[in-house]
């Protein structure tokens, strides 16, 4: 059975990038743009590992973490949090709160790869190849790869589920 992770950040362009760095793998990927929505989506497919920002308007990551902690997520859901805060204090209180791996941005696809697959083990889909560059599927183009940096957003950056107005 393919693992379920659930991808958690404001910002389209980075769940869209960590996305995209997994696509080469046997796994069920959701997404959330936010704290709330996170909880109701852990609550209908239990991931097996949720990879959530630090950094959040509203529901930030810290009170995510809490969130699963007083339901008990935290006992069977491995968390890696993505933050572009590198302070000691940081990476302290995200450990004590029960994150398994935290990973700063900007970040490369490889890492996120890498960091996975520690938590959740990866199995290449049947059609994708592992490349240098990362994982490459056999019928369609290289899957794409480098680095990634949410401080300039795509145009098209709305919330989940809405196109962008024309």
């Amino acid at each position: 059975m393919n693992p379920n992770i659930l991808i958690v950040d404001d910002s389209g362009m980075v769940r869209r990038a960590v996305a995209r760095s997994l696509a080469g793998y046997e796994c069920n990927l959701y997404e959330a743009e936010n704290g709330m929505i996170a909880m109701k989506m852990m609550d209908k497919y239990n991931p097996a590992l949720v990879i959530l920002d630090y950094n959040m308007p509203g529901m930030n990551g810290m009170d995510v973490l809490q969130a699963m902690k007083e339901e008990g997520l935290l006992k069977k859901t491995k968390v890696m949090m993505l933050t572009a805060n590198k302070t000691a204090e940081t990476v302290v209180a995200i450990a004590r709160m029960g994150v398994r791996d935290y990973l700063t941005k900007p970040f490369e696809a490889k890492q996120i790869i890498e960091r996975v697959n520690k938590l959740v083990p990866l199995q290449l889909s049947p059609t994708v190849a592992m490349g240098a560059d990362g994982p490459v599927d056999m019928g369609a183009a290289v899957l794409p790869t480098g680095r990634i940096d949410d401080a300039t957003p795509p145009a098209d950056d709305g919330p989940a589920g809405e196109a962008p107005e024309a």
